[in-house]
C-alpha cells in the first residue's frame, strides 16, 4: 500500500497493491522460515492485558503453526515492530475499533 501525504503530513490518498498471500504459509513453513511476522509481533509486543483479552500466550512455541518456523529472526525485534505496526495504523487513521478487530483476527488465526 502506498499512502500519499500533504505538506501537513495528513493522508490525502493512496494506492493498494495486490499481493498473493501464501495461505499455506500460515499453517506450514519450510525449514528456516517462519509464518507471517505479525503473529510473532503481537505475541512479543502486546501488553499482558491485551494478550489475556485475546486469550493468547506470549510464547510462540505454544502454537503449532508458529513453532514450526523457530523462535525468531536474528536482529529482528518483534516487540518494537509490533509497536511500529500499531502506530502506523493509528497514524493513517484507523480508529480503535478497527485496530481491535485486526487484533482479534490475528489472534483467531494464531489459535
Amino acid at each position: 500500500m502506498d499512502i500519499n501525504f500533504d505538506f501537513k503530513q495528513d493522508p490525502v490518498g493512496g494506492h493498494i497493491h495486490n499481493y498473493l498471500l501464501e495461505r499455506a504459509r500460515v499453517v506450514k513453513q519450510a525449514n528456516g522460515e517462519r509464518s507471517f511476522h505479525i503473529f510473532y509481533q503481537i505475541l512479543a509486543g502486546a501488553s499482558d492485558a491485551k494478550l489475556a483479552e485475546l486469550r493468547l500466550q506470549r510464547d510462540p512455541m505454544q502454537y503449532l503453526f508458529l513453532k514450526q518456523g523457530g523462535e525468531g529472526v536474528k536482529g529482528l525485534d518483534d516487540a518494537a515492530e509490533y509497536s511500529n505496526v500499531v502506530k502506523a495504523m493509528k497514524d493513517i487513521g484507523f480508529d480503535e475499533s478497527v485496530v481491535n478487530d485486526l487484533h482479534k483476527f490475528v489472534a483467531a488465526t494464531v489459535h
